[in-house]
């Protein structure tokens, strides 16, 4: 829980997650770090969407405005909202799990290709990568269809990544 409270509060502490109108986060499953107390700490205007597959080829999420204690088991040993719950709209901040990431923004996630198809599809959000100590190491294999983080934040470190320096918001951001 104090690693879920340190990695909440540094995710926060970022102008771009301050002032963002809607945040799309995830049901963590098996050791994936927990983003529920990062939630709870969201400004209560803030819209927060979770992911459903919708396709698995292509691979394909869709994002529902729903709470936690909405979500349902679907496949995978995921918790996921219904189809019925409403499409998130534009979403500014998209935080993302991972099995590892590295200084410069790249992650090893599932290995599906869902959040990279995601990603390659919102280009102007904002990408935070969120996980433990050990899982940031230091070099992440990259091809050409992974899509990289902005932010990784961990309990004890708080990294703007410059994956993406094109997208000249970042330069605010404050990750001291």
């Amino acid at each position: 829980m104090a690693a879920a409270a340190q990695v909440a509060s540094a995710v926060l502490s970022l102008p771009s997650v301050a002032r963002a109108q809607s945040v799309a986060v995830y049901e963590a499953r098996g050791r994936e770090l927990d983003p529920s107390l990062l939630v709870s700490m969201l400004g209560a205007d803030t819209i927060v969407c979770y992911p459903r597959v919708a396709s698995m080829n292509p691979p394909t999420l869709t994002f529902h405005v729903t709470s936690r204690s909405a979500l349902r088991p679907s496949g995978f040993d995921l918790l996921e909202p219904g189809s019925t719950e409403p499409l998130a709209p534009s979403i500014d901040v998209f935080v993302v799990p991972g099995l590892g990431f590295d200084r410069s923004g790249r992650r090893i996630g599932q290995g599906k290709g869902f959040y990279d198809a995601t990603l390659r599809m919102s280009p102007s959000a904002v990408r935070v990568g969120i996980g433990y100590d050990f899982q940031l190491i230091s070099e992440i294999p990259v091809e050409s269809c992974d899509e990289p983080v902005d932010f990784v934040i961990t309990p004890t470190q708080k990294l703007a990544t410059g994956a993406r320096a094109s997208v000249l918001r970042f330069a605010e951001e404050d990750v001291s």
